[in-house]
């Protein structure tokens, strides 16, 4: 049960229809992900240009109306009473069960007349579907989330520009199709921990500094800041392990301008000015050639160019130890995992001797 939507609705929550949930390399939200980008980026990032670095504000970056929040593009449900979002997760769910015996009913009419029988399930008929208020089983109360801020373990903030013109790090609020790609910075969303949107105002302090290369424009096509990935754990102890990952455009920078401003990113990370809580930091890059016009999407391994530490974090579940590189995938939720494995375990009978 978490405040953001998932499937109804991150996707971080995490899978569904809701792709967009804390999907912010150029995109709402968000769901803290990033699909299908072909974006063609160098193995090492290294790409020779000759254009002079650009530090102007594009003049598409006018100032325009927030549109809406950024808790409010990427956790719609955050103004919902928390056990108001657990019943109508579970509304939506029985809905669904509702419409499985005539979804299986119309299949089964193409089916040869002497497999029919088969498809007369005692869970199907009736007298069954009456005691469990129309649906073929019955649906157990939603399980509240342990944590019901703060949670994510994994986002994905939008670099870009505020309603104001202002370079921004957070998630987008404006409508795509209407080209009014507005950034909102995440300082309020419920569901972003605190290490996370601590990382997410420091970069954009550090992109607002006197001579900073300027963010990505998707409407011009041209910039360099694109987006900032962050992943947090939670079971690995105290400070909590953080990794960055930056998304970084090459065309129209020299080579050597791509490397100084990220060397000087990596520096005012680790520096006091960056007033971030304590954490266990690492940090890397991912340089993108080409024009940009595909979303920016976190590549695999060798993609990325370290900057601070080893680009991955390990993270502690149940007992069990993974290790989470950039792209990889992890159920958004560390202690709601935790929470659903425990319970599938008991539903099952499993104990340290089962097989």
């Amino acid at each position: 049960g978490e405040r953001e939507r998932k499937g109804e609705g991150d996707g971080e929550g995490d899978a569904g229809s809701f792709k967009k949930r804390m999907r912010t390399g150029d995109s709402t939200s968000n769901t803290m992900q990033s699909d299908g980008d072909d974006m063609d980026c160098g193995d090492d990032g290294s790409h020779n240009a000759t254009t002079a670095p650009s530090t102007a504000a594009p003049t598409a970056a006018a100032p325009t109306p927030a549109p809406r929040s950024a808790s409010d593009a990427v956790a719609p449900l955050h103004a919902v009473p928390y056990a108001s979002q657990l019943q109508r997760k579970r509304a939506f769910v029985l809905r669904a069960l509702r419409s499985l015996p005539q979804h299986m009913g119309r299949a089964a009419k193409g089916i040869d007349k002497s497999q029919r029988a088969a498809w007369k399930l005692p869970w199907l008929q009736p007298h069954s579907l009456k005691q469990h208020d129309g649906a073929p089983c019955s649906v157990a109360e939603v399980m509240p989330s342990p944590l019901e801020f703060g949670y994510r373990n994994k986002c994905e903030f939008t670099i870009g520009y505020d309603h104001r013109g202002d370079p921004c790090v957070g998630f987008q609020v404006g409508k795509a199709k209407f080209m009014t790609h507005v950034v909102a910075e995440a300082s309020e969303v419920p569901t972003v921990p605190t290490e996370m949107r601590s990382a997410a105002e420091a970069v954009g302090r550090f992109i607002r500094r006197p001579g900073a290369l300027r963010p990505y424009d998707k409407a011009e096509g041209s910039g360099f800041w694109r987006m900032l990935l962050a992943r947090q754990a939670f079971g690995a102890g105290a400070p909590p392990p953080l990794l960055l990952v930056v998304i970084v455009q090459h065309e129209g920078f020299t080579s050597e301008s791509v490397q100084s401003e990220l060397d000087a990113l990596a520096e005012f990370l680790q520096s006091e000015g960056a007033a971030m809580p304590p954490v266990q930091l690492r940090l890397a890059a991912q340089v993108c050639a080409g024009d940009g016009r595909g979303e920016a999407v976190v590549g695999e391994r060798g993609l990325l160019k370290p900057m601070i530490g080893e680009p991955c974090i390990f993270e502690n579940l149940l007992g069990l130890s993974f290790r989470i590189s950039p792209a990889a995938f992890f159920q958004v939720n560390t202690p709601g995992a935790e929470q659903l494995c425990s319970l599938l375990r008991s539903l099952c009978s499993l104990s340290q001797e089962t097989v």
